[in-house]
């Protein structure tokens, strides 16, 4: 099994570059570095700590087959509220490690399928339902840009297709704004299928039995694919909070648009500094400086890091 595994993961390269060898084997090596980096193999075996978090923001199910014994990969992208996923999820610590989980899931899946039904099944059928979508979508799209590149790059001929349903009428603007992400052959995938599921429910069920899809998406299976609680996750941070203001010693400092503050704090033994934004595109750099004595021992300690707030 593991050599068919491996097998499967050389032929999605192999077809990505339209059987190139040295450009196959150029990404393929790409990836065992990658994988090896981030340490690939516990990610396999464990959901990350922020899996639970942002099961309940990112809602999707992984049930299901099509005609063919492809998966079936159904997410509600319309009902994920932006700000409050990004003020519990931060793209590159957290999200980037859930979302290649959840890709290795997929991969185990078919894994599974392909022994069960002995057939070899690489690809994956996305049904995309953006029902709720607004122009706060916009805010996520560094997100999406991680999704993606990890998807091009480390899990290249993965979909089969993907059908957009419940497209409202943001859509075109948001996608405008999407697109330049997304890899040229997986847009041609992309089937964007109008009206309500009266009118497309029978356009899914071309390809998938009615009882492998949820009666929501025209089809008769019982199971349904949960709904965001978001409301319940800042509910709990906002206590969280609340109980930590009460035992940290907080200073607020008000800063006006435009306006540059810099704080300066003197680390006299070892313990976390915390800051929290309240308000949207706050930008922000730590740098560490060691005293002058530290310093001319370590002449290349001092340190920086930046990221930014849209809470």
């Amino acid at each position: 099994p593991q050599t068919c595994a491996h097998d499967r993961t050389l032929k999605r390269f192999f077809d990505a570059r339209r059987g190139d060898e040295e450009k196959a084997f150029s990404q393929y090596s790409e990836y065992r570095e990658w994988a090896r980096k981030i340490n690939l193999k516990a990610l396999q075996e464990k959901m990350p700590p922020c899996g639970e978090v942002v099961s309940k923001l990112f809602c999707f199910s992984q049930r299901g087959v099509d005609k063919e014994n492809c998966p079936v990969y159904i997410e509600r992208l319309g009902a994920c509220h932006m700000p409050s996923f990004r003020q519990l999820v931060h793209p590159e610590k957290e999200f980037a490690s859930f979302w290649t989980w959840k890709n290795e899931q997929d991969i185990l899946r078919k894994q599974r399928l392909s022994d069960e039904h002995k057939q070899e099944i690489y690809k994956t059928v996305n049904i995309c339902d953006l029902k709720g979508l607004g122009m706060d979508a916009r805010y996520g799209m560094d997100y999406f840009a991680i999704l993606s590149k990890i998807d091009e790059r480390m899990y290249p001929e993965t979909i089969k297709k993907v059908y957009v349903v419940n497209a409202p009428w943001v859509f075109p603007a948001i996608f405008a704004i999407a697109k330049p992400f997304i890899d040229k052959d997986t847009v041609q995938k992309i089937q964007i299928l109008p009206g309500t599921v009266e009118e497309w429910g029978p356009r899914l069920l071309q390809d998938i039995n009615a009882d492998q899809l949820p009666v929501e998406y025209g089809g008769t299976a019982t199971w349904a694919v949960p709904e965001p609680q978001h409301q319940e996750l800042v509910a709990m941070m906002d206590a969280a909070m609340e109980k930590l203001e009460q035992t940290l010693e907080l200073q607020e400092t008000t800063i006006g648009a435009g306006k540059v503050h810099r704080e300066e704090i003197q680390i006299t033994k070892p313990g976390t500094v915390h800051w929290f934004f309240s308000g949207q595109d706050v930008e922000f750099c730590v740098t560490h400086v060691l005293p002058p004595a530290e310093a001319d021992k370590h002449p290349d300690s001092s340190s920086s890091s930046s990221s930014s707030s849209s809470s």
